[in-house]
């Protein structure tokens, strides 16, 4: 499809600001279960609560910051656009809904922060830019932190207790992977909406 290079720009300074504050809060909260899952003996009934207490913090933490994170990915697709980046593909919807679409949420929403960091640097000739390896970098340990996860959920759901060892290692691996993934992540926030407010002044020049 077609990019529309009349689309209004709208300020996104505020949405980036929010979703990297909130990403610093993930990667504590990471960080802490990390903690918790080496220093904690498996099946100690004593810090049953307190533990479950912490999985609930950290599950309100992860879905603040995917709000945020995903109305900041709306802004700066719609600001790709409006710069006159033109065939980026989809729209700044399916930014967002590349992540809820099954098989499709394994490179669509990699492809879109890619296209996007690139129609930022330069929104007339997008194409010819070069992909930036932070992205990789960020796809890939977005990915391993996922599948780990979701393995150790359905190993506890099928098996119980007897995955015990298996879904706790999983997990570890999950949440310590997240860590890097939220702090790339933070930095590409921050990169592209720099760039971007860099870019409109010459794109309006430009026009």
């Amino acid at each position: 499809m077609t990019g529309n290079p009349t689309r209004a720009w709208r300020d996104a300074e505020g949405a980036a600001r929010l979703a990297r504050l909130l990403l610093f809060v993930e990667v504590g909260l990471y960080a802490g279960a990390v903690v918790l899952g080496l220093l904690v003996p498996p099946g100690d009934k004593a810090l049953e609560a307190p533990i479950a207490l912490f999985g609930l913090v950290q599950f309100v933490g992860f879905a603040a910051a995917a709000i945020a994170v995903l109305r900041w990915i709306y802004l700066a697709d719609n600001n790709a656009r409006a710069l006159g980046a033109e065939d980026l593909s989809g729209s700044p919807g399916w930014a967002v809904g590349w992540f809820f679409v099954p098989l499709a949420n394994l490179i669509m929403p990699y492809t879109t922060v890619r296209d996007m960091w690139k129609a930022s640097v330069n929104p007339k000739d997008w194409q010819a830019e070069n992909g930036e390896s932070l992205v990789i970098l960020w796809w890939a340990c977005w990915l391993i932190s996922q599948i780990s996860g979701t393995i150790a959920f359905r190993l506890e759901l099928e098996m119980g207790y007897e995955a015990g060892e298996a879904t706790r290692m999983l997990g570890l691996a999950s949440d310590l992977v997240s860590i890097p993934s939220a702090l790339l992540l933070a930095v590409i926030i921050g990169r592209i909406q720099a760039q971007q407010v860099q870019t409109r002044p010459v794109a309006i020049l430009a026009a």
